[in-house]
């Protein structure tokens, strides 16, 4: 993904989880970096969308939502501001 001059800052993840926690690892590689940021999302009914404020990020990254064992949770969509 390439987020530019300007980049992002927060995480939109619109998705439902039935358990108590999902915490989702994002992680963010570039030819200079490797980052993860943590995102929890916690118990909902029905699909929301939750928002997540991470470091601010430039240029290109290769971007991977990493879910580990135990994790239950129904992804909708995401969108990077």
């Amino acid at each position: 993904m390439d987020f530019g001059e300007q980049g992002i800052t927060k995480l939109s993840i619109c998705g439902h989880s039935p358990i108590e926690k999902n915490t989702i690892h994002v992680k963010f590689i570039s030819e200079e970096s490797n980052i993860e940021e943590l995102a929890e999302f916690n118990f909902t009914n029905d699909y929301e969308v939750k928002e997540f404020e991470f470091s601010k990020k430039t240029g290109k990254y290769t971007v991977t939502f990493l879910f580990l064992p135990g994790s239950n949770f129904d992804f909708e969509w995401f969108q990077f501001e």
